[in-house]
């Protein structure tokens, strides 16, 4: 292998010694910050709530008869005990990901401090 200062040197990189230095790192940020976030869209727990949720509960503070699920605004659980419990419930089991229970539960901890 070339010692390095021959590699600097070589036809192959002379068209990046061209470029001005604020070009290059701008490429390399550019190329840096692209990979970031992963695609990734907020959650709306609020929306997932009232799609999944709502039929059976409500987080107004207080229960209605109808709501076989009862208000859950008052629950005051730890944040793994309500994660546990959201991810069991029969119409989430199996259709939210560990994301989208999540953001449920953040929504129902957000009401709760109202």
């Amino acid at each position: 292998m070339p010692p390095p200062e021959t590699l600097i040197d070589s036809p192959a990189t002379a068209p990046l010694r061209r470029l001005p230095l604020a070009t290059a790192l701008g490429l390399v940020l550019a190329v840096a910050v692209a990979g970031c976030g992963g695609g990734r869209r907020p959650i709306s727990g609020s929306a997932l709530f009232t799609a999944h949720c709502q039929t059976c509960h409500s987080i107004s503070g207080t229960s209605t008869p109808t709501q076989q699920g009862g208000d859950l605004r008052n629950l005051h659980l730890p944040r793994v005990e309500l994660l546990q419990l959201t991810a069991e419930m029969p119409p989430i089991r199996g259709r939210m990901s560990a994301r989208e229970t999540s953001a449920v539960v953040s929504y129902l901890q957000e009401m709760e401090r109202r």
